[in-house]
């Protein structure tokens, strides 16, 4: 009853080696530890996997994972979503959604189907989201201004688009956000006229754009943008 967290945890790592089992399974081992019996234990794990050990971790955290573990399954929807080596997984993961876990990326993607879309409803959205994840006012006031020059741009616009997704990737490491606009209607063109006033605002108000010119699905256009905050 005296032993902290770490310590607990320890010992319940040496009773499970003094069985000399072939296989160790771990689940969730540092979870509910303060920073200093985390570290303690994941160098327990870490000396383990060094020693030979073979073990079966399940965790979050992708430092452990990416110190300890040579190979990685990413479970999503009780299902294997992705697997193979820890580098491939959490460098250059093939899914989407790999992706954002091993990031810890959030998450929001909001579509317009048809010119009579809710304007305000898209934009309350987009403000919760900057809210619940304490996104940087920068890069809100942009994201806002990126927005409605699309809006203006593809949907508004006669003869341009009347479908859009867009989707907003937060990174909170890098306080930046990534997002990837998709949009059906003819191939992007930057010096259509309809595109003269709203493109080069949008690519002011962002720090990297790119096109590609492929279709995906329904979708016939892709532009990405890195929205980078400027706050120092």
């Amino acid at each position: 009853s005296s032993l902290s967290g770490g310590q607990n945890q320890r010992t319940a790592i040496a009773r499970t080696l003094a069985m000399k089992p072939e296989i160790i399974l771990l689940d969730e081992p540092t979870s509910s530890l303060d920073p200093i019996m985390q570290g303690e234990v994941e160098a327990v794990i870490k000396k383990l996997a060094g020693d030979g050990h073979t073990m079966i971790i399940v965790s979050h955290e992708m430092e452990l994972i990416e110190s300890s573990c040579n190979r990685v399954i990413f479970f999503n929807n009780g299902g294997i979503f992705e697997e193979g080596p820890t580098a491939k997984i959490l460098l250059d993961p093939v899914r989407d959604e790999t992706r954002r876990f091993v990031k810890a990326l959030k998450v929001l993607e909001y579509s317009v189907e048809s010119k009579d879309f809710d304007f305000i409803g898209s934009q309350t959205l987009l403000n919760e989201f900057v809210y619940k994840n304490s996104i940087p006012k920068d890069i809100h006031e942009r994201l806002i201004s990126i927005m409605e020059e699309f809006y203006q741009m593809i949907i508004i616009q006669p003869k341009v688009a009347n479908k859009m997704k867009m989707t907003f990737e937060y990174n909170k490491n890098e306080k930046s956000v990534d997002a990837t606009i998709r949009f059906t209607g003819p191939e992007f063109d930057e010096d259509n006229p309809y595109y003269v006033f709203s493109w080069p605002i949008i690519q002011h108000r962002s720090s990297e754009v790119g096109i590609i010119r492929e279709p995906v699905g329904e979708y016939t256009n892709t532009i990405k943008l890195k929205v980078a905050s400027r706050e120092k």
